[in-house]
């Protein structure tokens, strides 16, 4: 999992990655590894595989 930032010029800048998630079906993702900026705005992406079938999945929200 994947957070980044879009930029003004529509570009984006990893914020945080989450990685190794292996058989548990939890991820821990309360610990900031960059803080987020009221008004900017984030893409989540969010990718792995569940029995053996690949899937990702994205989210656009800006941060109040």
């Amino acid at each position: 999992m994947t957070l980044y930032r879009i930029n003004a010029n529509g570009s984006r800048t990893q914020v945080a990655t989450w990685t190794s998630l292996t058989g548990t079906g939890r991820l821990d993702a309360s610990r900031s590894h960059s803080p987020v900026v009221s008004g900017s705005t984030y893409h989540l992406v969010i990718s792995g595989t569940i029995a053996g079938k690949p899937f990702s999945a994205y989210q656009n929200k800006t941060c109040p």
